[in-house]
């Protein structure tokens, strides 16, 4: 046997001695550390604060008998309920404030994930309804929900959409979900 062989033969046993170290350093090190259990999981998942996430769409501004109407449908989209829901429904023509004759704004207690969309809407005065289909005047609508989760911590969405005259329908401008509150400083 030639060194050039005893040398090759020392390194193929180094590297086995190596690779048998690596996978007894590795089962030592899965043993010594704290298993991780399915009840310790959730206990985690548990402790971890989970918000609701309330979020709108399907925005529609159309003539009903006599009436110009806004709605908007909206959800909590989030993993928890959320508490005191106060919805706000604003409407400008050409960047002015125009009054709503009647709305659906409204207090709701509990707003559970996922459960059926509800409503907001607003009857508005009938006589710009044809100017702005005609896109002679430009409609913007505002809905925004105010909420808690179950900390009592405070949250704002809103979106905010424009009327086109080329589909006929709103489309998003902006929208803002699930926004903390920051509560005021008391002076």
């Amino acid at each position: 046997m030639g060194q050039s062989e005893r040398h090759e033969g020392r390194a193929a046993v180094f590297r086995y001695c190596a690779l048998i170290m690596v996978v007894l350093i590795s089962l030592s090190y899965g043993c010594s550390s704290p298993q991780i259990t399915q009840e310790k999981t959730i206990q985690e998942l548990n402790a971890l604060v989970r918000n609701p996430n309330i979020k709108f769409n399907h925005a529609r501004f159309y003539h009903h008998g006599n009436q110009s109407v806004v709605s908007i449908q909206y959800r909590n989209a989030g993993p928890s309920p959320a508490y005191s829901v106060v919805t706000d429904l604003k409407v400008s023509l050409d960047a002015h404030d125009v009054p709503i004759e009647q709305d659906s704004i409204r207090l709701e207690p509990t707003l559970t994930p996922n459960a059926t969309p509800r409503e907001l809407r607003g009857i508005l005065p009938d006589a710009f309804f044809e100017k702005v289909v005609s896109g002679k005047m430009k409609l913007t609508m505002e809905f925004a929900a105010q909420y808690q989760n179950e900390q009592g911590k405070q949250f704002v969405s809103f979106s905010i959409w424009q009327f086109s005259r080329f589909t006929l329908e709103p489309f998003l401008i902006e929208e803002k979900l699930n926004q903390a509150v920051q509560p005021s400083s008391k002076s």
